[in-house]
């Protein structure tokens, strides 16, 4: 699951934020100031072996129906 750059959704939640990586893998955070953090600890818990460092991490926040009404 590892490259270069990892684009990640952001989408609101109750408790937060959900962070989607792909189609399998997500994990959540309160706050955005946490979430490239949280995309770090989460990939070096399924993939420990590799060194997630260096990934950069662009997050892209899921507008919903904000972006609707941008129409």
């Amino acid at each position: 699951m590892t490259s270069n750059e990892l684009i990640v959704t952001a989408r609101t939640w109750a408790h937060g934020w959900e962070l989607i990586l792909d189609d399998e893998n997500a994990t959540q955070v309160r706050s955005l100031a946490h979430a490239e953090q949280q995309v770090r600890d989460y990939l070096d818990t399924i993939d420990p072996d590799a060194d997630h460092a260096e990934v950069r991490i662009r997050l892209v926040p899921e507008l919903g129906q904000a972006a609707e009404q941008l129409d």
